[in-house]
This record gives C-alpha cells, sequence and structure tokens, in this order.
C-alpha cells in the first residue's frame, strides 16, 4: 500500500466536465471511472499514475534521509 492511495484527486470529465472524485488508491488497480455527470468511460493512464507516485515516493525517502541527516550533526 502507497502512503497516498487513499488520496483523493479530481478528474474532470473531458466530455462534460464534470469534477469526479476518486482516490489514487483505486485509480491505480481500476484505471476507469464512470461519469457521474454524463455517464461516459474516463479511463486513466494507470502506468503514467504509477510512475508519478512512484517519483513521490522517492522524492519523499530522499526528503525523510535528509531529515535524519539533520539530527546527527
Amino acid at each position: 500500500m502507497n502512503l497516498f492511495d487513499n488520496a483523493e484527486i479530481a478528474v474532470p470529465c473531458p466530455q462534460c466536465g464534470h469534477e469526479n472524485k476518486e482516490t489514487l488508491g483505486r485509480l491505480k488497480h481500476d484505471p476507469q471511472i464512470v461519469c457521474g455527470g454524463c455517464a461516459e468511460v474516463i479511463t486513466i493512464d494507470s502506468s503514467e499514475l504509477k510512475e508519478s507516485l512512484q517519483a513521490v515516493d522517492k522524492k519523499l525517502a530522499d526528503f525523510r534521509r535528509n531529515l535524519s541527516r539533520l539530527g546527527k550533526r
């Protein structure tokens, strides 16, 4: 489980503009959303989503490592 799996994001519908809210964790496992405004199926690029989350995880790990070094100086 990723730290951000429970984070909710807004996914605008390209068809009607309705703002759909979904968690990152659910989108990783099922990259399709049915728009609450027009019932259009919206497909998220799950590989791009996963790459972005991995990059955020790496930055967060770097940040934690740097914080731990500050306490040792």
